[in-house]
This record gives structure tokens, sequence and C-alpha cells, in this order.
């Protein structure tokens, strides 16, 4: 894609001034379920992940497949550095025994990006929090006129 990145409307109402949640974007309410495939160390992280946006009240179904690229690069990104922190950021080239970058160490690079932009996008870096949109309670819309 050529040029600037589209901004979603949320961020477009922030930088006006405006409260993304006067706007009433419309979010689909709901989790997003878990990829099939997750081992233990994915489907604890897909946990936190979901906890975290629970408690930011920024959890929707549409963005499945922003957490899923979170997690699996996350996990990516530390087995990668633990294999960097084993053999060390300099090889030696297997035939010519030449030294060269780990091969590993490009993976975690290129996963660590992709980690930085998807929580920048699902809110969970500090400065990327008050750009998310918060998704509405039903619940609590009923109850806004109860007390009349």
């Amino acid at each position: 894609m050529r040029g600037r990145k589209p901004i979603p409307p949320e961020q477009k109402l922030t930088a006006y001034g405006l409260s993304a949640d006067a706007a009433d974007i419309p979010k689909a309410p709901g989790e997003p379920d878990m990829p099939p495939g997750f081992d233990a160390e994915h489907a604890a992280e897909w946990d936190a992940v979901i906890a975290d946006l629970r408690a930011a009240h920024t959890l929707s179904r549409d963005i499945g497949a922003t957490v899923e690229v979170y997690v699996r690069n996350l996990v990516r990104m530390r087995s990668a550095e633990a294999s960097v922190a084993e053999l060390g950021a300099i090889v030696h080239a297997p035939k010519t025994g030449v030294p060269m970058q780990n091969p590993y160490l490009a993976v975690a690079n290129r996963a660590a990006k992709e980690v930085r932009s998807a929580a920048a996008e699902l809110g969970l870096t500090p400065s990327s929090r008050g750009r998310v949109g918060k998704v509405k309670d039903e619940a609590q819309d009923a109850d806004e006129f109860a007390d009349i």
C-alpha cells in the first residue's frame, strides 16, 4: 500500500479533541475466539492479552486477527531471542566458518517490529491507550434511563 497508513476514525476524533466514545463508532461486542493450534505458551499469552483488553474496555470480536498476530510474533520473538542468547549474536557460517550475524537475530528483530505494531493497534502501549476506542457495554446503556 502506497502513501500514509489510513487513520482509524477513533484517532481522527481524538486529533480534533473529541471523544471516540461520543461518536458511537460501532464495534462488534464479545470476545474473539482463540485460534486453533495454539500451544500452552501461545494460549497463556492470548489469555493475558484478552484480560488486558477486557480491563481496558477495548475488547471486541473484530480484533481477533490482530491479537493473533501479536501473540504469535511475541512467542516467536522470545524463542528467537533465547536462541540468540544461547548461540550469540555472531556465529560462524556452517560451510566456510566466516563470522556472520546469527539468523535468529533477524527473526527476533522482525517479530519485535510486528509486536510493536500490533501492540500499538490494540492500545497496549502507554502512548496508544488514548487513541483506541472503548467498546460500549450494552447493559450499561440499558440502565442509563432506569433512574428516570
